[in-house]
Parts: C-alpha cells; structure tokens; sequence
C-alpha cells in the first residue's frame, strides 16, 4: 500500500499558490498600471520554481521506493502523467491567441519556431514557449531521463543514499565553482540540477540505517556549497530551506500523522500541476476585462489591485480543477488500468 504524505501536498499547494499570485500581480500591474504604487506584495513568488524542483527530487524516490517499476514503465508514468496536459493546455492557449490575432490585426501573429520549441518545453527557457511556466517542466523531464537510466543500471533496485549524497555535493560544488568562474548558461543549469538533488538526499536520509554523522556532514556541505551560489544567491538559498522543511514536515507528519490532513490545502496539493499550468491562460483573461471596468470606477489603487488578484486566483483555481478532472485524472486512471494485470477470465464448466 502507498503511503501519501500530506505534508508534501501542503508544499505543492503553496508551490503553486506563490507562482499564480506573482503572476496576477504582474498582470495586474500590466493592465492597471496605476496598481504599481501600491508596491509589489508577491515579488517572492519565484520561490515556487526551486520549491517544485527540490520536490520532485524528494517524491521520485519515494514513489519507487513504494512502487517498484522498471525504467520504461516509470519514464512512461512519468511523462504520460507530465505531457498530455500540458499539451492540451498549450493547444489551447495557441488556439486563444490564434483567434486573438484574427479578431485584432495588431496582434502579435505566432511564430512557427516558437510553436515547435513549445513541443520541447522551450528547451528550459521561458520565451521560446507559449504556455511560458512550462520551461521548467524541461528540467523535470532531464530529471526523469536521469532517474530511468540509474534504474536500468540499478538491476538489484537497492537505495543508494550515499550516491545521492555524493551527487548532491559535487553538483552543489559544480555551481559554486563555475560560477565563480562565471561559466554561461552552464552555471544556472547545475543550480537547477543541485535543487533536484537536494531533495534526493533529503529522501536518502531518511532510509535505514540512521544517518550516520559522515552522511549528517554531506548532506550539510551540500546545502551550504548550494547556499554560496555567487550568480544567484535567493534561488540557492530558497532551494536549501525547502529541502530542509520538506525533510521537518515529513518527520513531524510521521510522528503526528493527522497533522497535515486538511482537506482544502490537500485539495490544492491535488490540482497543483494544473494550477502550475492553466494560470498562464486564466490569468489574462480573468484581469484584462476587470481592469478596464476598474479604471472606469476610479477605485483606489490597492483595492482595484486586490479585487484583481483575487478574481485571477478564483478563475485559475476553477479553471484547474477543471482540468484535474477532465485531463490529469482521466489520464491517470488510464495509465493505471494499462499497468494494472487483467485477472484470467473464469471458466464455466
């Protein structure tokens, strides 16, 4: 049987949450420019990106350690559970901004290297994609390669948590080196891959035998090399304090197990991939129109900017169950029924 923490649910929840609310409020500032002199209140929600990442450094292992699979069957799981939605979400925005562009001829026309690049997740860089919070899901599937090919290695299926430690230490070494020495593009890569890592090696403590103080050690310098990244420090850091709550609420849920279960947050755990996703259609759409209404009634500039964001967070919350139901769910349970082995059918005699 699976055991489901639901302490991770209340970091997806918030992963999501902090990214739509610092979109909302750059489109806010967008389409109501005026909105701007009440500060920025949500400028921190980048901090769901390397709280994502660490996340699914800790929840990968975890699921097999549950659920043994082969290398194709998990890279099969994984991508079925990761590309139809987004997918079908990006065809959707494509198709919005299609008709846009037909009913306003001054509208930016689509670009065919860019509708192609949007197949590849913008190959990690947020404008080479139309649902642009996808570049991050390139990351996730490199991730995803990498943990299949250690799979088919790994034809024992034993943990190996002091490989992760030493994967963790050496990449959180390879970005403070390289961008010491201010490496392009390579620098930034490695701070992405040392956030996955710091989630597997908080996984990896937590299997028998107890930690010992050498792993204790490797884990700490691993944070600390991820924390000293020079080129970009606030990322470093957000992905060092999530692996370390992670590991708290994980510990604190199996010593209190009825601690995290809220329903309401566990729901937003739930639907948070296409909350991640479906904000970069619902966001626009939900702000532009109010926004133009707001700026005919003269409101003040912090109400007009709340009555704002909290219209976009209603739309993409709706608009995410939506498609948790209509896609990731139907999706799953289709996934599930091509792994599940069909019992003989019974004779009659």
């Amino acid at each position: 049987m699976s055991e489901r923490l639901h302490s991770l649910d209340w970091v997806r929840a918030f992963a999501a949450l902090v990214v739509v609310l610092y979109h909302a409020e750059a489109a806010a500032h967008l389409y109501l420019p005026a909105a701007q002199a009440s500060g920025h209140w949500f400028a921190i929600g980048w901090i769901g990106v390397p709280v994502f990442f660490v996340l699914s450094g800790y929840v990968i292992p975890h699921a097999l350690r549950q659920r043994q699979r082969s290398a194709g069957q998990f890279l099969l799981a994984r991508l079925w559970r990761l590309y139809p939605t987004y997918l079908v979400l990006s065809l959707l925005l494509i198709g919005l901004l299609w008709l846009l562009q037909r009913l306003l001829p001054g509208a930016e026309p689509l670009a065919a290297a860019k509708l192609l690049d949007s197949l590849a997740f913008g190959w990690g860089h947020n404008d080479r994609l139309y649902l642009y919070v996808g570049w991050t899901l390139f990351w996730e599937s490199l991730f995803y390669l990498a943990v299949a090919a250690a799979l088919a290695l790994d034809r024992q299926r034993r943990a190996r948590p002091a490989a992760a430690l030493g994967l963790f230490v050496a990449a959180g070494a390879g970005v403070w080196l390289l961008q010491l020495l201010g490496a392009p593009g390579a620098a930034q890569a490695l701070v992405y891959i040392a956030s996955f890592l710091a989630g597997l090696a908080t996984w990896s403590l937590e299997l028998p035998p107890r930690p010992a103080p050498a792993r204790m050690l490797a884990y700490g310098l691993g944070l600390l090399l991820l924390l000293l990244n020079p080129r970009d420090p606030p990322f470093g850091l957000a992905a060092s304090l999530a692996a370390l709550l992670i590991g708290a609420g994980v510990r604190l849920e199996r010593h209190q197990p009825g601690r995290f279960r809220w329903a309401p947050v566990i729901g937003l755990g739930t639907i948070s991939y296409s909350l991640y996703l479906v904000q970069v259609i619902t966001v626009p759409l939900a702000i532009r129109p109010l926004a133009g209404w707001l700026r005919t009634n003269q409101l003040p500039f912090a109400t007009a900017k709340q009555l704002l964001i909290l219209a976009a967070l209603a739309c993409t919350i709706a608009a995410a169950w939506l498609s948790w139901r209509l896609l990731e769910r139907q999706l799953r349970g289709r996934l599930a029924a091509a792994f599940t082995p069909r019992s003989p059918a019974r004779r009659h005699g």
